[in-house]
């Protein structure tokens, strides 16, 4: 069973976190919500988005990203559906916005998943009347997997889940966040102890800087030789 799409959804997380973080300066007016949604393949999967609250029932243009590249929008006119109490318009091949006017829920309807559409997806709404024009800042996201399922129905007839080789997939991301945390550990008791040899050395070199120096070696003291004093008879 092909399993590269773990790796896949990691890294449409790390971007979307990345993306977060270089608009952290207008993070303060943004109300971000985390949802997980498990879903089969070919099954349908649920993304919501900000519901429509006051002025913004009248028309809202929704927005639907997958990671940073948007992958649909649709525009809800309230004018255009007095009758209907939940509608599902649809925006493009499997993808479509439903509208529940109950409880005034939004969310966008993802048909025949596979494990490529599988990542982290984020709806943002623009209200479009009336004026004034205020993006909402109510932006959910929502974590989207697919589990792929082996059937060996000719030979046990049952099903086999999310797993390679025995192993569920929740092991996996468990096994990658382990790995990095370590890496990290690592580094820094490293980088530790390099600094603690560095001190070692510097204090050494301190300590041999300040010793006197002794004379070298061939420069020896000449010893003179002394003859006796001869004394004259007389």
């Amino acid at each position: 069973m092909n399993v590269y799409w773990i790796p896949t959804i990691l890294l449409s997380l790390c971007l979307s976190s990345a993306a977060n973080m270089i608009s952290s300066h207008n993070y303060k007016d943004k109300l971000r919500t985390f949802n997980v949604v498990h879903v089969s393949v070919n099954g349908t999967a649920s993304v919501r988005c900000p519901n429509l609250t006051g002025k913004d029932q009248e028309e809202m243009r929704f927005h639907l990203y997958l990671g940073l590249v948007e992958v649909g929008n649709h525009t809800h006119d309230n004018a255009h559906n007095h009758n209907s109490t939940e509608t599902v318009s649809p925006v493009g091949e499997g993808l479509g916005l439903r509208v529940n006017k109950q409880d005034h829920t939004v969310s966008f309807v993802l048909s025949g998943m596979t494990t490529e559409r599988a990542g982290v997806y984020t709806c943002e709404g623009h209200p479009m009347y009336p004026p004034p024009i205020e993006k909402v800042p109510d932006e959910p996201q929502t974590l989207v997997l697919v589990e792929a399922y082996q059937c060996q129905a000719e030979k046990t007839g049952e099903c086999v889940g999310s797993r390679v080789h025995g192993v569920p997939v929740w092991a996996w991301v468990l096994g990658f966040w382990v790995t990095t945390i370590y890496g990290l550990v690592v580094t820094v008791i490293a980088f530790v102890i390099w600094l603690r040899l560095r001190r070692v050395e510097c204090s050494q070199s301190d300590y041999m800087n300040i010793k006197p120096k002794s004379p070298p070696r061939g420069h020896r003291k000449k010893h003179w030789v002394q003859h006796p004093i001869r004394m004259g008879r007389y």
